[in-house]
């Protein structure tokens, strides 16, 4: 329906490019899910809702949803959105379940957090740790994000069967690598999956509500659940297909000829006037390390250090081989190297 009337209000020039679109956005509506849910969280109470159409005795599957943890502007922090699998009914509380992600939001930052029980994975060190990691607690939050107002954040849950346990895979807003991987010694099954909201702080505070959007559960074999899109192609299916210049994409896509959209993405951003991107003459000269094929090849691999949200920056830091570099350029306004 708001598709249509945004194609009615279209200017002529643009009407083709439109509705070639409109297969392509029709099928990411389908595949989209369930009606998006919201939960208004109350104080010291978590409010439940059990999600349809997932096998229960599944042991290798997927769960998409996008989560707005706090709809009203500028989040709230005292506000904790859940996706929650392995429960045993439908009425089960939140602490039966076998593996909970939370989501949340506020002062200008979003985080998510993986439980298993009271255990939580998301504070685990990686191993092996990434190039530049310093036991630090200003540094290395991977699982701290920027706020996405009014968007929130894409997650993907992968769950297979490994050995005697299982292996779960955590994608947050980015789908070509994991944000997490975990090896558990138990073998899981998605259960009833439930969507919690609830909120801290005093009661009588202002209620906020979460919202919850593109729910989809998928039962995958092992081999697909290991597999990892490219990132070239996690790219392309994140354009924004309603502006006229990606057309072309939406149609080579909606074929399934991914060479084909590659390519005319490439063509646009070369030859694009707007918006214009920096010039080599004005990216720094002073880097993390003098070898630039060491920073790509680094970054390919996900190797690479973070500076995280809490306390100040810090002037400098040195890296695993000792050497130091210098992060705050100016700190008013801040400008970081």
């Amino acid at each position: 329906m708001r598709i249509t009337k945004i194609l009615s209000k279209a200017a002529t020039p643009f009407m083709p490019r439109l509705l070639a679109c409109l297969t392509w956005i029709t099928t990411l509506m389908n595949l989209a899910g369930a009606e998006p849910v919201e939960i208004t969280g109350k104080s010291g109470e978590w409010i439940g809702q059990a999600m349809p159409d997932v096998e229960a005795g599944a042991e290798c599957f997927a769960i998409d949803v996008t989560v707005d943890p706090v709809i009203a502007e500028g989040g709230d922090l005292q506000v904790v959105a859940s996706l929650a699998l392995g429960l045993p009914k439908d009425e089960a509380n939140r602490t039966q379940s076998s593996l909970i992600l939370d989501l949340r939001e506020g002062t200008g930052r979003a985080s998510y957090v993986l439980w298993k029980g009271a255990e939580n994975l998301s504070s685990q060190p990686p191993h092996p740790k990434t190039a530049g990691w310093v036991d630090n607690r200003d540094y290395q939050h991977p699982n701290e994000m920027m706020l996405r107002e009014g968007i929130g954040h894409r997650v993907r849950l992968v769950v297979w069967p490994d050995g005697e346990g299982s292996r779960v895979r955590v994608f947050v807003d980015a789908m070509d690598r994991p944000k997490e991987d975990h090896l558990l010694g138990e073998r899981l099954t998605a259960g009833v999956v439930k969507l919690f909201a609830t909120r801290g702080g005093a009661a009588g505070e202002p209620a906020q509500t979460s919202r919850f959007s593109n729910f989809k559960f998928e039962r995958l074999t092992p081999e697909v659940a290991k597999k990892l899109p490219p990132h070239w192609e996690v790219v392309l299916r994140a354009l924004d297909f309603s502006y006229p210049p990606m057309a072309p994409i939406a149609d080579a896509i909606q074929k399934g000829n991914m060479e084909v959209a590659r390519t005319h993405f490439l063509r646009h951003m070369r030859t694009r006037r707007e918006p214009k991107g920096p010039t080599l003459e004005q990216v720094d000269s002073t880097v993390i390390h003098p070898d630039w094929q060491k920073i790509a090849d680094a970054a390919l691999q996900g190797e690479y250090g973070v500076v995280g949200y809490f306390a100040q920056f810090q002037p400098d830091w040195t890296d695993t081989t000792g050497e130091t570099h210098t992060w705050v350029i100016q700190k008013d306004p801040l400008q970081l190297n």
